[in-house]
């Protein structure tokens, strides 16, 4: 786990914080402020299964398929977490930062077409600052799948 945080906090140390001039909580909100593609905005969505809270990643212009993440972990449940759980892993709504330390130690589901990609923006833990980086930087998380988890 220690190993975990270092990686984590390297990450974010390489990474170029970039400010917006307004909130945003929404990924359609995110990319129109940032002038990119949809496509190119990371929708991270931490997810309460029956086995436990993972981090899902998808195109900020696709939608979760919970049907799918429940076939590849073989689990009976998965849903949103709650503001409550968001707010224990030291996020909220339009601030899940998949390289923050509480959600970097968690299982990750990426999204195949995200590694088609050749970059990824999404906020950097604040409703005003993001950062962009190279979609393969997800695969250094720990404990990872990557599948198909999007409609």
């Amino acid at each position: 786990m220690i190993r975990c945080k270092k990686m984590s906090a390297k990450l974010l140390l390489d990474m170029e914080v970039k400010r917006l001039e307004e909130e945003v909580i929404s990924c359609k909100a995110a990319a129109t402020a940032k002038g990119v593609p949809l496509k190119n905005e990371l929708k991270t969505l931490i997810l309460d299964t029956s086995i436990g809270t993972v981090a899902l990643h998808i195109r900020g212009d696709r939608s979760a398929a919970l049907r799918k993440v429940k076939n590849r972990l073989r689990c009976k449940e998965a849903y949103l977490s709650s503001p409550a759980r968001l707010r224990e892993l030291g996020a909220a709504p339009g601030t899940v930062h998949p390289f923050r330390s509480k959600i970097w130690g968690l299982k990750h589901l990426i999204s195949k077409s995200l590694l088609t990609l050749k970059y990824l923006t999404t906020n950097s833990g604040t409703l005003t600052e993001y950062v962009k980086f190279s979609p393969v930087l997800l695969l250094f998380a720990r404990d990872k799948i990557v599948d198909d988890f999007e409609m």
